[in-house]
């Protein structure tokens, strides 16, 4: 009992840091730092240190990833992250490391786990980095290029940069696992789940005109008016493709456990 009762104080302290600093950063509304802060309280206790660092490293390097590809007025101009991204890009891996912890299959949640917080770090990098290419990137349906910006486009520049934050997860997962053989696999999940995101982008996320100018969009509402859907479907945008995101990625982990690879 008191093993457990340290293990949520650490949590609770460390989650408390976490939150301190994104508070600090200013980088999410009042309702996202709270479910982040539950969040991480659920990781570092389910997950321990190896599961909160991971946690630490995807927050971090998208916060670098954002500074490296957006201008200081972009980034200005962005919005602090929304309770609904926290969900979106935490919110699979908080729950399968919790429940699989709790049933006594903790290694098996810390590698799911991984596998969700590889495919959200690989993709954040993936769209940050992406954007310094100068050609525009490729549509992953048509194979046609399309402006940088859009769902469902891919570049090299991109790719190589959802590669790396997978490999930053994994290389965390084999310090705290010992498993190296494993790793390779959290890599792969990792980065097949942020490629499935393309995929989703183009042929699933809403796409828009605005009703004002005329403009592209992936945004429902333009300039306070409710914006003309061309392409993909309502409800879905880009928070639910980063969920499903980290859904395949988990789930493309859960069939290499199944099929014996790892």
């Amino acid at each position: 009992m008191r093993e457990i009762a340290i293990r949520i104080a650490l949590a609770i302290l460390a989650a408390s840091a976490l939150a301190l600093f994104a508070l600090l950063k200013k980088s999410l509304t009042k309702p996202a730092l709270l479910l982040a802060w539950i969040s991480a309280i659920v990781i570092g206790y389910s997950g321990g240190v190896g599961g909160f660092l991971i946690l630490c490293a995807v927050f971090l390097f998208t916060i670098l990833a954002d500074k490296i590809g957006r201008t200081r007025a972009e980034r200005q101009k962005s919005e602090c992250r929304k309770l609904v991204q926290i969900v979106a890009n935490v919110g699979t891996g908080s729950v399968l490391i919790l429940l699989l912890s709790l049933t006594g299959h903790a290694g098996t949640g810390f590698f799911l786990y991984a596998a969700s917080m590889a495919a959200s770090l690989s993709d954040s990098m993936a769209s940050g980095i992406g954007v310094l290419q100068k050609r525009d990137p490729v549509s992953v349906v048509t194979w046609k290029r399309i402006p940088r910006g859009r769902s469902g486009g891919v570049s090299a520049t991109g790719l190589a940069a959802s590669l790396l934050g997978s490999m930053i997860v994994a290389a965390l997962y084999a310090a705290f696992s010992g498993n190296l053989p494993a790793a390779l696999f959290v890599c792969a999940a990792g980065f097949l789940g942020a490629l499935a995101d393309s995929f989703y982008g183009a042929l699933l996320q809403g796409k828009y005109v605005c009703s004002v100018n005329g403009a592209y969009t992936e945004k429902r509402f333009c300039h306070g008016k409710e914006a003309r859907l061309t392409g993909g479907f309502r409800v879905i945008d880009n928070n639910a493709v980063n969920l499903m995101n980290n859904m395949t990625a988990a789930l493309i982990a859960a069939l290499f456990l199944l099929t014996g690879l790892v």
